[in-house]
């Protein structure tokens, strides 16, 4: 359907000859019939690959990660040689409840022109702001991105209506050993204590809260609750690490 809309839009000049030969021997009959036995779609919509990069941006909060695909331009450039430095956490607000916006704490080069937004687009704001939309906005900004398969239910049931910390990285991230508060791949005191230190105080994150993972990820005992019983589990397994917690029976 592409190819011949593409012809019918070619000046007849130029594609006159074509058009007779596609009506004659009933083209166009063709493709609408195709399309009732189930042999694809007339719909379709471009996409410019000279616009497209390899480069991927995983994007995570409470627990979930998503992966976009990165366009081509110097803005998402930029944003990826500053990642390269490190993931970055953005504390992120809704706004006019189409989107979850925060600030980069940095200016990149801006690539602004009209866009009308989809749910997962990854847009710069005034060269400093990234936001991520759940929904339609019409309003001149540069594109970085879009986040892959994903509705605005899908957005919302992880970011959510209040304020959300998200992780921007280029590196996909592993899902965390439950009980390992501070993210680095193995059981050791300190992740007893800052189990500890977050049930004294359950506004504390944990770095692998910081990582964009829910404190769930911390509760070894599987009760759903986060005593000082899942620091004292976590603590035994890094003293023992044949002892077996109740979350890996």
């Amino acid at each position: 359907q592409a190819c011949v809309d593409i012809v019918y839009n070619t000046d007849r000049s130029e594609s006159g000859d074509l058009i007779n030969r596609i009506e004659s021997r009933n083209g166009l009959h063709t493709l609408e019939y195709a399309q009732t036995l189930g042999l694809g779609n007339r719909t379709y919509s471009l996409v410019d690959i000279n616009k497209e990069t390899n480069d991927k941006l995983y994007i995570r909060a409470n627990g979930t990660e998503f992966e976009a695909d990165l366009l081509k331009n110097s803005s998402s450039e930029a944003l990826v040689e500053l990642l390269k430095q490190g993931d970055i956490t953005i504390d992120m607000h809704d706004y006019g409840n189409f989107e979850k916006v925060g600030s980069l704490g940095i200016n990149l080069p801006r690539n602004d022109e009209q866009i009308t937004t989809e749910a997962g687009d990854l847009i710069l704001y005034q060269g400093n702001q990234i936001t991520i939309y759940y929904d339609t906005n019409s309003w001149s900004f540069t594109k970085l991105g879009k986040i892959k398969n994903v509705t605005k239910t899908d957005l919302l049931e992880v970011f959510g209506n209040e304020n959300v910390a998200v992780t921007f990285s280029l590196n996909k991230q592993t899902k965390p050993l439950m009980g390992d508060a501070d993210n680095d791949g193995i059981y050791t005191a300190s992740d007893a204590a800052y189990i500890l230190q977050k049930v004294l105080s359950m506004d504390f994150k944990t770095p692998v809260e910081n990582s964009g993972y829910s404190e769930d990820i911390l509760d070894v005992t599987g009760d759903g609750r986060l005593t000082a019983t899942d620091a004292a589990a976590v603590l035994q397994k890094a003293l023992n690490n044949s002892f077996i917690m109740p979350c890996e029976k």
